[in-house]
């Protein structure tokens, strides 16, 4: 057929989907060959595989690996929107599996990698500053703590606060300290004799309900600390 349209006879050309098509139907099918059998196989498992409704963590990898270097989650998520494959996106959900994920490893603040690529996974910040708490053996205050903390890696002061604040792991005492929740004596237990760096307000105690209805398992973690890695405060202060 191409010899016949160098030839000149162009009514092939115009005719050339139709007798390509049935060229094809000829015995043997072409689709009887096996390269072509193959490839025919993959173009339609790739059709599937983009019709398919992606996770999070796949687009996550995708971004990623078309990237070819670590990217904030943020970044990603604009990416991952951009590829499609979901009927609907949402970025906080896009942000909770990048942690679920294996194939994702935490190089830095709110940065992720590969796992494949070998990086060595940053230490969340939670447990730089429960460590800084346990080197010192006894609450802190907020400078004390923030300089600690930031000779370990640096960090933005108001996010700090905003730790110290927030997560249940941490309380702050009546007198203005912070310390590790592990520390503290159960509330039925307190008493005018224990020091004040051992209690905390209805303000800071109140963190713990709103924490356990966003899904933390606060009393699994305070029983880590206490067990396996921090104890108790040496020496807490006025005894």
């Amino acid at each position: 057929m191409r010899a016949l349209i160098d030839r000149g006879h162009t009514w092939i050309s115009i005719r050339w989907p139709q007798i390509s098509f049935y060229s094809c139907r000829l015995s043997p099918a072409i689709r009887a060959h096996p390269e072509v059998d193959l490839e025919v196989q993959q173009e339609e498992s790739s059709a599937r595989d983009r019709a398919r409704i992606w996770s999070y963590g796949e687009l996550a990898e995708a971004v990623l690996n078309e990237h070819g270097a670590p990217l904030h989650w943020r970044e990603m998520a604009e990416r991952a929107e951009r590829l499609g494959h979901r009927r609907s996106f949402n970025q906080q959900g896009f942000y909770n599996s990048l942690s679920l994920s294996e194939g994702l490893t935490r190089v830095g603040p709110g940065t992720y990698a590969l796992a494949k690529w070998g990086y060595t996974a940053a230490i969340p910040y939670p447990d730089i500053i429960a460590e800084v708490f346990a080197g010192a053996g006894r609450p802190l205050t907020f400078g004390d703590l923030s300089h600690r903390v930031q000779n370990r890696r640096p960090v933005n002061v108001k996010s700090l606060q905003m730790m110290l604040d927030m997560h249940p792991r941490f309380y702050t005492s009546v007198n203005g300290l912070h310390g590790l929740r592990a520390w503290l004596p159960p509330r039925q237990k307190q008493s005018l004799l224990t020091p004040d760096e051992l209690v905390e307000p209805d303000k800071s105690y109140r963190r713990v309900a709103r924490a356990e209805a966003r899904g933390y398992r606060v009393e699994d973690m305070l029983r880590s600390d206490r067990e396996h890695r921090y104890g108790v405060p040496e020496s807490p202060g006025r005894l």
